[in-house]
């Protein structure tokens, strides 16, 4: 009797090597541990690397965000968030996006990925040994501004929005970490690393590893709540010499992970990725991808329907994201004044709190079958997740915030007049912004990223570097600097620095920002699927079909 051979044990012995096919199908037989981490033993060494690669990225990128967010707390103003994001953050990214275009096209993106790893190393540790300790010499005095506008000099002029534009170029140290801090996550986590490994991944191992890469920088970023919660738990023990050595060094560290980084990306190219593991097949085999330039990447994403409905989840994901985040730091700031608590403090303890939960959230979920979703029930059924949830956490969040601003006399005349006499609960506003804001971070690791991935290796390799230039490093920032458009606006015309003030303006438009991003997935799901069931690249489904002559 004939008995049933494991996938392992049918690999054609005529071949030295497995084809991609029986390498898929030993990957997909794991036990133990590896039937979560569905990696074939031929492609293990790769996994690891990449892991570990992905793992210190995003610990430096938590870290750094943190950091950046305790400086702007301590030294700026919450109103300043949209001021950073909007004049400094965006044209700052898109410009080195692209700057990136010709080097990329020139030499790849591995020698880019070093280059820009290395000047990142240098600035974090030039900042720790020499910006940190020389910072009250470089900048002008603290409260150089904050006197002009203190017991509301500039409110009766209408000018107290302009407080925190003037803040972040007062504290111009605090901007640059806040520019570096976002260029990181921007251009080498989401641009360089992920193009790099879609680039040395078939479409089926990327599908394989990309859920796996994702439950490592969570492990980073746990790694990074609790280095948060060392420093929050020795501060008050510590004099403030001690305290700004912790701060020194975690700068510092940083740039010696940048180093250790591309010690690992080097020995990943020299030891696993010039040794084949298998026979490419088809669609499989690498070819040379063609460059298009950024210009002609926009002019694609205005006249393709799918690259313009991408563009528009990342860029509307983005703006809600930021619209949320700067309401719950406003709150955060309002609750530690409260409680008499030192603001940046305060933040770092919530923030270590919040990326605990997030990482062992998205770490569990990524190990369900929730991972393998978009292979058993199509794409549609994880992306809707994210908007939808938007849509009920951001109604919470501004629903206490117009409800708390109106009980404490700070709202529209209207509102304060409905809720008189009513109670402010902080506290509360405060509890909930923090179960949304981790909400959304949890989705976009554990869905968001992982379909806009998906996708991303369905568009064709001749475009696929220019999709993510434009998707990835223009309109993911274009969206925070919308966000922090709308909330400056909307602090200039109502006289304002306290961004909650604006609730429920920002309610009305994120509720029509949500119902957008939620037909624009639809539109996406179907193109995809088929994309799949042809075995295909996707179609681009241009706005408008040339004709063709003859």
């Amino acid at each position: 009797m004939e008995t049933e051979t494991s996938p392992r044990d049918r690999i054609d012995p005529s071949n030295s090597l497995p084809t991609e096919a029986q390498i898929e199908a030993i990957a997909r037989s794991g036990t133990g541990i590896w039937s979560h981490f569905k990696v074939a033993p031929q492609e293990r060494p790769k996994f690891w690397f990449m892991c570990a690669i992905f793992l210190i990225i995003a610990y430096i990128y938590s870290v750094m965000r943190d950091m950046k967010d305790v400086l702007v707390t301590e030294r700026l103003d919450p109103a300043s968030l949209s001021y950073l994001k909007m004049l400094f953050v965006t044209p700052i990214s898109i410009l080195v996006v692209v700057l990136l275009q010709k080097p990329l096209s020139r030499y790849g993106v591995g020698p880019v990925f070093n280059a820009v790893v290395i000047v990142f190393g240098i600035y974090n540790v030039v900042y720790g040994l020499v910006v940190i300790p020389l910072q009250n010499t470089l900048e002008p005095s603290p409260f150089l501004f904050r006197d002009s506008f203190g017991d509301g000099k500039m409110a009766v002029r209408g000018l107290e929005a302009l407080l925190g534009v003037l803040l972040t170029l007062n504290s111009y140290t605090t901007t640059i970490a806040y520019v570096f801090a976002e260029l990181w996550g921007n251009v080498v986590l989401s641009l360089l690393f992920l193009n790099y490994s879609n680039m040395n991944c078939s479409y089926s191992q990327s599908m394989r590893f990309t859920p796996c890469l994702f439950i490592f920088s969570n492990v980073g970023l746990f790694f990074s709540g609790l280095t948060m919660l060392g420093i929050c738990f020795v501060h008050p023990y510590l004099g403030y010499i001690s305290n700004r050595w912790i701060l020194r060094s975690v700068f510092i560290g940083a740039g010696l992970l940048c180093l250790f980084i591309i010690y690992l990306k080097n020995r990943l190219e020299r030891t696993v990725l010039s040794v084949p593991i298998c026979i490419t097949e088809g669609s499989g085999v690498r070819k040379q991808k063609a460059h298009v330039s950024l210009l002609a990447g926009l002019k694609e994403l205005f006249g393709s329907k799918v690259l313009f409905n991408t563009s528009l989840i990342v860029f509307l994901y983005n703006l809600c994201t930021n619209m949320v985040e700067a309401s719950y730091k406003s709150c955060m700031r309002v609750c530690a004044d409260q409680k008499n608590k030192a603001v940046g403090i305060h933040v770092m303890g919530r923030q270590a709190v919040m990326q605990l939960v997030i990482a062992m959230i998205v770490i569990v979920l990524l190990l369900t079958p929730f991972s393998t979703i978009i292979q058993r029930k199509g794409i549609y059924s994880v992306a809707v997740v994210p908007p939808v949830f938007a849509l009920v956490a951001l109604v919470g969040v501004f629903g206490l915030a117009a409800y708390n601003t109106a009980a404490s006399k700070k709202s529209f005349e209207w509102l304060n007049t409905m809720f008189a006499g009513a109670s402010a609960h902080i506290s509360a506003e405060e509890f909930v912004g923090l179960i949304c804001v981790s909400g959304f971070k949890i989705l976009k690791y554990g869905a968001f990223d992982i379909c806009k991935e998906a996708i991303s290796m369905k568009i064709s390799a001749s475009i696929r570097s220019m999709f993510k230039s434009v998707v990835d490093g223009v309109c993911g920032k274009l969206g925070k600097s919308g966000g922090g458009l709308l909330t400056t606006l909307t602090n200039l015309v109502l006289n304002t620095n306290d961004i909650r003030t604006a609730a429920p303006f920002s309610l009305v438009l994120v509720v029509l920002f949500c119902f957008a991003w939620i037909k624009s997935v639809g539109y996406l799901s179907r193109k995809y699927e088929e994309s799949v069931k042809g075995n295909c690249d996707i179609d681009l489904d241009p706005f408008v079909v040339k004709k063709v002559k003859g």
